[in-house]
């Protein structure tokens, strides 16, 4: 799983930005790295409904998602495949507002 700020969308193909950390938990932005993980449309297929009633057709900046990861053998370029939305920003937002 992991978190997606995601660029392109529509019918052309995209690039998931995975950021990882060494495991430490005191959030040193130093040791993140940025893994760029490719998709195409056919790989993720949107939820039918989501709590909030709103289908997303494709994913947005920081939706949290939901992935199985290959790794192209030849290239070394890194693919996600049947991409699951957990939650959506827009969802994420509007929960927290509720919240208060």
């Amino acid at each position: 799983s992991g978190k997606s700020g995601k660029k392109g969308g529509g019918s052309s193909d995209g690039i998931i930005w995975l950021k990882t950390t060494d495991g430490n938990d005191q959030g040193d932005d130093e040791q993140q790295q940025q893994v760029d993980v490719y998709y195409t449309p056919s790989d993720y297929k949107p939820n039918r409904k989501q709590s909030g009633g709103q289908q997303h057709s494709r994913l947005e900046r920081k939706d949290v998602i939901q992935f199985k990861l290959f790794t192209k053998r030849r290239t070394g370029k890194k693919y996600a495949r049947g991409i699951t939305l957990v939650q959506s920003e827009r969802e994420r937002q509007r929960l927290e507002r509720e919240a208060k």
